[in-house]
C-alpha cells in the first residue's frame, strides 16, 4: 500500500513522509518527494475534476477517493486509487492529511488487453467482427452522403486448404492474406475479418471504378501470397464483391448483405478475383 503524509505549509500542503512502497510505484525518491506537492503522483492524464476534488480535499481538509494516473521516468505509466485521509492531533486539530493509494497498474493493465482482445480478431490482428460492424455503423451516415464503397472478399477453396493441409496452414494463409489486403489499403480505410475467411473494407471517398481498382490490386498482391506446407506451397486467390452505399439505405446490415449477393455472384466466373459491383 502506498502512504504518504502530507501537511500544510505556505502556500499549500508537502509531502513530509513516504514509505518504500511510494518510491518503488512512482519511482520517485524520498529526497524527491519530501517537500514536494502531491502533485508529482497527478500526471497529465489525472482527469481534470479528479484534479480540483484533489487539491479541495487539502484546501478544506476532506476525506476523499480518486483515481490518477502518470508516468515513472523508465515511461511505466501507473495508476494510484488515492484516499485522502485528515489526520487529527490530541486536540482534535487536523494537521497532516494521509494519502493512501492502492496501485491499480496491473488491473488496469488487464482490462485494457481485454478490450484489445475484444476489438481484435486474435488470428489475423484485423479488427474482429462486432468491431468492424461497430465501425461502419457510426461511419454509415457519412457513407450514405458520399456514396462511400462496401467491399467484400474471401480466400477461395479455403475449406480444401484446410481439408487437404491441416488447419494450422488454413490458419497461416488467412494472417498471410490479411497482411497482403492491408498492405492494399489506406489509414482511413476500415477493414475487418467479418467471417472464416472473409474480410470486409469500408472504403471512404471511393467511387465504384475506384473500388475495382482496388479490388484488382488485391488479386495481385494476395496471388503472389503463399505458405508453406509439407506438400509444397500453398498459393490463395480470392473472390471479391462490392456496392455503393446509396443515400436512401435505411441501415448498414441491409448494405453488407447486397455486398453478400455481390460476392456470391463473383464466385466461380473466373479464376482469380472478381469485382462485381450491383447496378449503380
Amino acid at each position: 500500500m502506498v502512504t504518504a503524509i502530507a501537511t500544510q505549509r505556505g502556500e499549500g500542503p508537502q509531502i513530509v513522509y513516504i514509505n518504500d512502497a511510494f518510491s518503488e510505484i512512482t519511482g520517485l525518491t524520498e529526497a524527491e518527494a519530501i517537500g514536494a506537492t502531491p502533485d508529482i503522483i497527478q500526471g497529465p492524464k489525472t482527469p481534470a475534476y479528479a484534479q480540483t476534488r484533489i487539491q479541495g480535499a487539502f484546501d478544506l481538509q476532506l476525506l476523499i477517493r480518486e483515481v490518477v494516473t502518470n508516468e515513472t521516468r523508465s515511461g511505466r505509466e501507473y495508476w494510484l486509487e488515492l484516499n485522502i485521509i485528515p489526520l487529527l492531533d490530541e486536540n482534535g486539530r487536523i494537521t497532516h492529511s494521509a494519502l493512501i493509494g492502492r496501485d491499480l497498474t496491473d488491473l488496469r493493465e488487464s482490462e485494457h488487453s481485454l478490450r484489445v482482445a475484444a476489438a481484435t480478431d486474435a488470428l489475423t490482428g484485423l479488427s474482429s467482427r462486432r468491431t468492424f460492424m461497430d465501425r461502419a455503423d457510426v461511419e454509415f451516415p457519412r457513407a450514405r452522403r458520399h456514396r462511400h464503397t462496401l467491399a467484400l472478399c474471401d480466400i477461395d477453396h479455403f475449406r480444401q486448404v484446410n481439408d487437404e493441409h491441416g488447419h494450422h496452414v488454413g490458419d497461416e494463409l488467412l494472417k498471410a492474406v490479411a497482411v497482403a489486403i492491408t498492405a492494399e489499403l489506406r489509414t482511413m480505410d476500415v477493414c475487418g475479418r467479418v467471417g472464416g475467411e472473409e474480410f470486409a473494407m469500408l472504403l471512404p471517398e471511393t467511387p465504384a471504378p475506384s473500388a475495382a481498382e482496388v479490388a484488382d490490386r488485391l488479386r495481385i498482391r494476395v496471388a503472389g501470397t503463399h505458405v508453406e506446407a509439407e506438400a509444397g506451397p500453398v498459393a490463395a486467390t480470392i473472390s471479391a464483391g462490392a456496392t455503393v452505399i446509396y443515400e436512401e439505405d435505411a441501415d448498414f446490415g441491409a448494405t453488407l448483405q447486397r455486398a453478400y449477393q455481390a460476392l456470391y455472384k463473383s464466385k466461380g466466373s473466373t479464376i482469380g478475383t472478381t469485382l462485381r459491383m450491383d447496378a449503380m
